[in-house]
């Protein structure tokens, strides 16, 4: 899982994020399992904008 967290943020990072694979992995993930994964992008996502607001 941690993984595929890992190279997700690496994809997130070269501005490529595959988001019909997130897509499908969501209708094949188990419910708790796919909370976890989104709370975990959205702290990416989080912290992204944090890092954009300090640069400016």
């Amino acid at each position: 899982m941690e993984k595929a967290l890992s190279v997700f943020y690496l994809k997130r990072k070269g501005k490529s994020v595959p988001y019909v694979q997130i897509w499908v992995l969501m209708k094949f993930l188990q419910w708790p399992v796919l909370l976890k994964l989104l709370q975990m992008i959205l702290k990416i996502w989080i912290l992204d904008v944090i890092n954009v607001c300090l640069i400016c």
